[in-house]
């Protein structure tokens, strides 16, 4: 089973297990659209993002054999003939299913299902006769694009190549579909400050410590930063596998790692993953003296993907709820397109954003500060100079 190359890769499987389940539930809603729509294009296409999504993310977490499968049924979505085939319905329904049973064996780091009957009904698919004319326009469209240079990269060019250097050009596309989770967690604090709003964070610890500028970030611009556990997993779970000591020390752990890696003590404020609140924990917290939070209105950024959505539903259930606790992820870029607009919404309608502030700040434990110490004895994110950069390469 293939993993993450390093430490820092935690934190993409994490986001990764967290927006992977969003998108496996549309892709099931999309797999039933579909059933009763046989051949529809735009739920064809939204099935293909789906997974083109999950391949990318599945690879860049390390997660190989997920990632191949996915990538060949993108490949064959792409088809103009397949695309209207009535199996494709059935086919989108075992891929989620699949897809879910690894996404849990990666979790469980138990053995991965065959996914043999899966590649079977995609090869199946794509063995359909092309449409006329298809190869022609496929080919068109996937033709090189043909660099245009100026007149001061000719000549760096030229020079680099009179000195024996090897020289390379590399094409890099962004898909515009790229989560992007440190870009939209610097979009979401430009949001709050042009709105002179100041919000709550609660931060995951281990995450905390693979990007601790970001966080410093978050303190100077005067919010509130609380706690989300060690490693973003479900504490209800862990009691019942492993026992309240293990749900302490995640919970812990996180309250160490985070002021020691913003730099300033932070507030006694905490948020159970998946808001699962297990009693044996609520009475942990509370002799620990820690305030825990919920939510009124839950934004659902995981699962909307389009920001005048995500803005139109959101406001929907703050009218309706009339006050409360709104839940955002900062790293949705659905998130932070749309956080301007809500705030200006919200403004407009009369509400008030009430920035919550402690009496006191949270007190750590010097065996938990030592432990997460142990585990970023590396450098974290170290300021690289250029030439750790750009380097020359040579043969």
């Amino acid at each position: 089973m293939s993993r993450g190359p390093d430490e820092r890769g935690a934190e993409l499987r994490a986001l990764f297990f967290e927006s992977s389940a969003e998108l496996l539930q549309a892709l099931n809603e999309d797999a039933l659209k579909l059933e009763k729509q046989p051949g529809d294009g735009e739920t064809v296409r939204s099935i293909r993002r789906i997974v083109h999504t999950l391949k990318g993310d599945a690879a860049a977490t390390g997660f190989q054999e997920l990632s191949e499968v996915a990538h060949k049924l993108e490949d064959v979505l792409a088809s103009e003939t397949t695309a209207g085939h009535g199996s494709l319905a059935e086919i989108a329904f075992r891929a989620a299913d699949l897809f879910s049973e690894m996404l849990s064996a990666y979790r469980g780091e138990t053995k991965l299902p065959s996914s043999a009957p899966l590649q079977k009904m995609i090869r199946d698919l794509a063995r359909l006769p092309k449409a006329e004319g298809s190869a022609a326009k496929k080919g068109k469209s996937s033709s090189a694009v043909q660099a245009v240079w100026t007149e001061y990269e000719k000549l760096s060019m030229q020079r680099a190549a009179n000195e024996g250097k090897f020289l390379y050009h590399i094409r890099i596309q962004v898909d515009p579909t790229c989560a992007m989770p440190i870009a939209a967690r610097q979009l979401v604090l430009k949001a709050l400050a042009d709105q002179c709003v100041r919000a709550t964070f609660f931060s995951i610890g281990k995450h905390a410590t693979y990007y601790p500028d970001i966080l410093r970030k978050v303190v100077a611009g005067g919010h509130t930063v609380g706690t989300h556990t060690w490693s973003h997993i479900e504490l209800e779970g862990v009691v019942k596998t492993k026992g309240l000591e293990a749900a302490e020390e995640e919970f812990e752990k996180g309250a160490s790692a985070v002021p020691m890696m913003a730099g300033t003590p932070i507030a006694p404020f905490f948020r159970f993953p998946e808001l699962r609140h297990p009693n044996e924990m609520l009475t942990y917290l509370g002799e620990r003296n820690v305030a825990i939070f919920s939510a009124d209105v839950d934004s659902w950024d995981f699962r909307i993907k389009k920001p005048e959505e995500l803005t139109k539903s959101l406001m929907g259930k703050v009218r309706k709820a009339g006050k409360g606790i709104i839940l955002m992820h900062d790293f949705q870029k659905v998130t932070s397109i749309a956080l301007p607009q809500i705030l200006a919404e919200l403004q407009r309608d009369g509400f008030k954003v009430v920035h919550m502030v402690p009496k006191e700040t949270l007190g750590t434990l010097p065996q938990f500060d030592e432990a997460v110490q142990k585990e970023i004895k590396m450098p974290v994110v170290p300021k690289r100079p250029q030439e750790a950069v750009v380097r020359t390469l040579n043969q």
